[in-house]
């Protein structure tokens, strides 16, 4: 799953892709982010996981 969204701060088109989507069996879904290296993430991880959250909310 690939999330688009426009910065606030300097307003570019800013994208995260999340590696891992599970589905349970009631039809209810966990995003979960694993990242590709130990040393993954700093301040681009935090805003897509603000990002990411947001999205989750809204869609309920």
């Amino acid at each position: 799953m690939r999330l688009l969204w426009r910065d606030a701060a300097d307003g570019r088109t800013r994208s995260w892709v999340l590696r891992v989507f599970a589905r349970y069996a009631d039809g209810t879904a966990l995003p979960a982010d694993c990242p590709g290296r130990a040393k993954a993430g700093g301040e681009r991880a935090l805003q897509a996981a603000a990002v990411v959250t947001a999205a989750c909310e809204a869609v309920g």
